[in-house]
């Protein structure tokens, strides 16, 4: 026997559309509980929730994959009707269709108290333009700066 098992965990971390709806239809037709239905796919009830919910709220939609990224404005009016309503982060995270992890919310207010709603706006992404004039010659990258600033 050994002493020192080893366990391998493998981590999924997206789900096909088509396997949510199958677990999201076996809670509402066959009346499975959200613990016995993540314990029977290997999932965290957490999730299995936030799919029921997203699937209530929103239909299919609520179980497609969302690429998004949300403007200051969205930002507020969901903290102001989290706050105004008294609603969690889990629950304004599924009215909203606000998706990932309900977390989101949690750095939103926090920016929010911290810098008010200018800290909201979306930072930039990708090089300032400052960094591309370093790099760039004419439309082309001057590999020997690129070698010196790496």
């Amino acid at each position: 026997m050994d002493i020192n098992p080893t366990f391998v965990v493998f981590f999924m971390a997206k789900y096909k559309e088509s396997f949510k709806l199958l677990v999201v239809r076996q809670h509402l037709a066959e009346s499975v509980g959200t613990g016995t239905l993540a314990t029977r796919h290997g999932l965290n009830q957490a999730t299995v929730c936030r799919w029921i919910q997203g699937y209530k709220q929103h239909g299919i939609q609520g179980l497609r994959k969302k690429f998004s990224h949300y403007s200051a404005r969205f930002k507020l009016l969901v903290l102001e009707s989290m706050w105004r309503d008294e609603l969690s982060r889990r629950q304004v995270a599924v009215l909203f269709d606000v998706r990932g992890d309900h977390s989101a919310m949690a750095i939103w207010e926090r920016q929010y108290h911290t810098g008010g709603p200018e800290a909201l706006e979306p930072k930039p992404r990708g090089p300032s333009k400052r960094e591309c004039q370093n790099f760039c010659v004419r439309g082309t990258l001057n590999l020997h700066e690129l070698r010196e600033a790496g």
